[in-house]
C-alpha cells in the first residue's frame, strides 16, 4: 500500500514508506476503531479491465479518498493499492479524532 499524490507525499515523510498487507491491515485497525460512529458510503467503482485496475470513490463525513488497485492478470490477486487522500481532510480527521479520544 502507498500513497498520492506525489508533490503532497515528497513533503510528509510518514506516508513516503509503503505498507505492507499485514501493516496496512494495522494502518486500518487502528484508524476503523476511531470511525465507529461515522458512516461510510462507497459512491462510485471504476473497473479498467485493459489495466486490470480497479478505481472506488469513497464519501466520508469529513474525507474523500480514491484508491487504485492493481490486479494480477487473471484479476485473481490483489498486487498493489495506491491510496489517494485529501491532506486537508486528512488533517480534520486527525484533529476530530484526537478529540474523541481525549488527545
Amino acid at each position: 500500500m502507498s500513497w498520492g499524490h506525489n508533490h503532497f507525499i515528497s513533503t510528509f515523510p510518514p506516508l513516503q514508506t509503503p505498507l505492507t498487507g499485514p501493516e496496512w491491515q494495522e494502518h486500518m485497525l487502528g484508524m476503523c476503531s476511531n470511525l465507529r460512529t461515522w458512516d461510510i458510503q462507497i459512491t462510485d467503482i471504476t473497473v479498467d479491465e485493459g489495466r486490470r485496475k480497479v478505481v472506488g470513490f469513497e464519501d466520508a463525513v469529513v474525507i474523500d479518498l480514491v484508491l487504485i488497485m492493481r490486479l494480477s492478470g487473471d484479476g485473481g490477486k490483489l498486487e498493489g493499492c495506491t491510496e489517494f487522500i485529501d491532506p486537508i481532510a486528512a488533517q480534520e480527521l486527525g484533529r476530530r479524532v484526537a478529540t474523541l479520544k481525549g488527545e
